[in-house]
C-alpha cells in the first residue's frame, strides 16, 4: 500500500485481484463516490460482486444510484450504482 493511502481494519484482499483493484480505486477517491462505469473501464465486468465480496470482508461501502450524485453530470443509460468507502483511517506509515 502506498504512503498516505487509506485503510480499514477489515480483511485485505490479495494484491492483483479484482477485489484489490476495486478497493484501491475506492481508497483513491477517499470522500467521493466511484461510478460503476469506472470499474467497467478498468475491465472489471462483475464489479458489483467484487463490492459484495469486500463488504463480506468487513469493508463499509455505501452505494447509491449514480444519477443522484449532485456533482456529476455524465451520461450513461440504465441504473448504474456508485460506491464510496466509509469509516477509514490514514495508514500509520
Amino acid at each position: 500500500m502506498q504512503q498516505g493511502m487509506l485503510f480499514t481494519e477489515a480483511k485485505e484482499p490479495k494484491e492483483g485481484t479484482d477485489n484489490h483493484r476495486v478497493l484501491e480505486k475506492l481508497r483513491e477517491r477517499r470522500f467521493d463516490y466511484v461510478c460503476g462505469t469506472h470499474f467497467l473501464q478498468m475491465f472489471i465486468k462483475d464489479y458489483a460482486q467484487r463490492i459484495h465480496d469486500l463488504k463480506n470482508m468487513g469493508h463499509r461501502i455505501e452505494s447509491a444510484y449514480c444519477k443522484e450524485h449532485p456533482y456529476w453530470n455524465h451520461g450513461h443509460k440504465g441504473n448504474v450504482a456508485m460506491y464510496s468507502l466509509k469509516e477509514f483511517k490514514e495508514a500509520p506509515f
